[in-house]
């Protein structure tokens, strides 16, 4: 997990330097990205010279944090390096596929409650990754728990360096004048609504749709590890991301291009941990 967050954190802060002279914050975002390297390799070396649990789990679950901190960063290059919006072809593409945009189509099932439930379904999108990863890791699947870490990691990733090269803002900026019902709910869509436009500060992360492609990495590996787990999410996941076009936060070809990112995301996951795993019998049998 570790080579593998390191390679994409290597690779934002090549595209730092690279176009510093454009990023206003290059030195703090040097600072950060060298600072989040360091981590890694001291969260490696501690957990495995002590085996203490405290570090062996701290080291688990810090490729979350560090998806964290990369996105908060990409909020101040991505526009920088390129501030050319596809939104118009995207917006083309929905509309030949589908002769409308959905965002548009679905205007006429909005409801209050409706609003609500897509506005949670939308929200679940924090926690089931972080539900199956306790999942596995609880039930010592380790390797199952390090194949998943790292096919939703990779996904993230994979998002980040897409939208660098294709910025989009999204339904919920570009065809603002064409809405003609709002999505109005209870306190409920207004904290969600709220709580995103803290976490998600990025104002052009839409294709492809990240909320897609993790949900889908979570399904594929609860179905292959925790087949009771993969009962309970599919209906949140399916829900989910429906929601990020009813919700007005992905045009329909965002989600379909993270099918895709999905299915990347989970083959060099299963190829690196296979190949981890031969390294590490290797060095096992060697006198």
């Amino acid at each position: 997990m570790e080579i593998s967050s390191a390679f994409f954190i290597l690779i934002f802060l090549g595209l730092n330097l690279l176009f510093a002279d454009r990023i206003p914050s290059s030195q703090a975002l040097l600072v950060k990205y060298v600072g989040l390297l360091l981590l890694i390799g001291l969260a490696k070396r501690t957990a495995e010279r002590t085996e203490k649990r405290g570090w062996v789990l701290f080291r688990d679950f810090l490729p979350g944090l560090l998806v964290f901190e990369v996105y908060d960063g990409l909020g101040y290059m991505l526009h920088q390096i390129n501030p050319h919006d596809v939104d118009s072809v995207l917006i083309r593409i929905d509309s030949l596929l589908f002769e409308t945009n959905l965002t548009l189509w679905m205007q006429q099932f909005v409801s209050p409650l409706l609003n609500d439930l897509m506005h949670l379904a939308y929200f679940s999108f924090y926690f089931l990754p972080i539900l199956l990863a306790i999942l596995l890791w609880a039930n010592g699947k380790n390797g199952a728990f390090h194949r998943f870490v790292l096919g939703a990691t990779n996904a993230f990733y994979l998002c980040f360096l897409i939208y660098i090269l294709l910025p989009a803002a999204g339904p919920r900026s570009t065809l603002v004048p064409l809405y003609s019902i709002p999505l109005e709910g209870s306190a409920i869509t207004d904290f969600v609504r709220g709580f995103v436009a803290s976490a998600e500060s990025l104002q052009w992360d839409c294709f492809p749709s990240g909320h897609t492609a993790v949900t889908l990495v979570v399904l594929w590996y609860a179905l292959r590890e925790e087949r009771p787990a993969f009962y309970f999410f599919l209906p949140i996941a399916s829900l989910l991301v429906i929601s990020t076009v009813y919700c007005r936060f992905h045009y329909a070809i965002d989600l379909m291009a993270g099918v895709p990112v999905a299915v990347v995301s989970v083959l060099s996951a299963d190829w690196l941990e296979y190949k981890n795993l031969q390294y590490r019998n290797r060095n096992s049998i060697r006198p």
